[in-house]
């Protein structure tokens, strides 16, 4: 199931990995008896696969992407197939365009102020200096550079953080090129992974955390 909340900024997107599972807005199992032609049942991770796709090549509307699994589910295999992608298929579209695509990796748990500062420790991983960091933001916001985040395990971070929006929080619509607003709804690419244990907390209730909301502008 893909839920779009288009209505209430540029585009949130929700893609539950498990191909059975529970979704987080029911609690009750969502049987899939999508099969092929020899009467097999399909594999579920590619559809989603495909949904990350047009989502990546999107240059319009969407720039924020929810994938949640039960524990188990094939998230982190997924999330390779998303990397593959993002530094092969991405890069050469956007190279065609005379753009370079960086693929920024975070992993949530480790940093020390996911709040407000993700951008920063997640680039002093890289071991960049911050000379380069701020290097980096100008190429960006240029338009010459175009990033793809990928905040890994967001249900591991401390209860305190969770149900932050963190795209909020940071500020990442800063991370975008400041002169093209027809691609201000599409990047920067944020793509977040969690459980879908952690979103049965809030029934219903939970995609503000997750919606790329921009301080100030209550319109999105």
């Amino acid at each position: 199931k893909v839920a779009e909340y288009g209505s209430r900024c540029p585009a949130g997107v929700h893609i539950p990995i498990d191909g059975l599972g529970k979704h987080p807005d029911t609690l009750k199992f969502e049987e899939d008896k999508d099969l092929n032609t020899d009467g097999k049942e399909k594999n579920p991770k590619l559809p989603m696969l495909e949904e990350v796709r047009r989502f990546l090549q999107d240059d319009k509307k969407c720039n924020l992407l929810l994938l949640s699994g039960q524990a188990g589910s094939g998230k982190s295999t997924l999330v390779r197939e998303v990397v593959r992608a993002v530094e092969t298929e991405v890069a050469e579209e956007q190279g065609q365009k005379g753009v370079e695509v960086y693929l920024v990796e975070v992993n949530l748990p480790v940093l020390q102020n996911p709040l407000t500062d993700l951008f920063n420790e997640a680039l002093k991983a890289y071991h960049l200096r911050e000379a380069q960091i701020h290097e980096l933001r100008e190429l960006v916001q240029a338009g010459s550079v175009r990033l793809v985040f990928l905040l890994d395990a967001y249900d591991e971070l401390k209860q305190q953080y969770h149900f932050k929006n963190l795209y909020m929080t940071n500020n990442l619509e800063q991370y975008r090129d400041a002169g093209d607003k027809e691609a201000w709804g599409a990047y920067p690419k944020v793509i977040i992974t969690t459980r879908t244990e952690l979103l049965a907390r809030r029934l219903g209730d939970y995609e503000e955390a997750f919606l790329p909301l921009e301080a100030g502008v209550p319109e999105k």
